[in-house]
């Protein structure tokens, strides 16, 4: 990634919260909060750049986790609203490949406990992807509506 991109990808974060309710002044408004709405909006137009530290306080502040995944995507370039159906449907391979190794895992009785860690992990991230496909759900709203000409 090079500083346009990064650049660009702090840019899209910053308008993040600009289109949540109350835009830059509410994520912002918080007591102690370390960035304020104007430097918010500065980075949001590309005259500023975005700290790290005021990115995860932004986010864990505003109950907004998805954004670091998001991130994450956007620099493995899964760029788009392809990304979650992707998401989805490695999802639902992983939920049934784990539940494959759960049933075997019970009948057996036989596995280590490094196997059922991994097992518990497994788990755990297939949660964490679940949740997250929930969380955009939620947060879809219906957009205008086009009459058919």
């Amino acid at each position: 990634m090079n500083i346009d991109r990064a650049k660009q990808l702090e840019c899209w974060l910053a308008q993040q919260f600009k289109d949540m309710p109350g835009g830059y002044e509410a994520a912002c408004s918080w007591p102690d909060a370390p960035i304020k709405k104007e430097t918010l909006s500065l980075i949001g137009r590309g005259l500023r750049r975005l700290r790290t530290g005021d990115l995860l306080w932004l986010c864990a502040i505003n109950d907004r986790p998805d954004l670091l995944r998001a991130v994450a995507d956007l620099i493995d370039e899964q760029k788009g609203p392809g990304s979650i159906a992707k998401l989805a449907h490695k999802d639902v391979y992983d939920s049934a490949d784990l539940a494959r190794r759960i049933d075997e895992a019970e009948e057996d009785g036989r596995y280590t406990s490094a196997e059922i860690h991994e097992i518990k992990a497994l788990a755990s991230q297939n949660a964490s992807n679940a949740a997250e496909v929930l969380e955009r759900a939620q947060r879809l709203a219906a957009g205008p509506i086009e009459p058919e000409d």
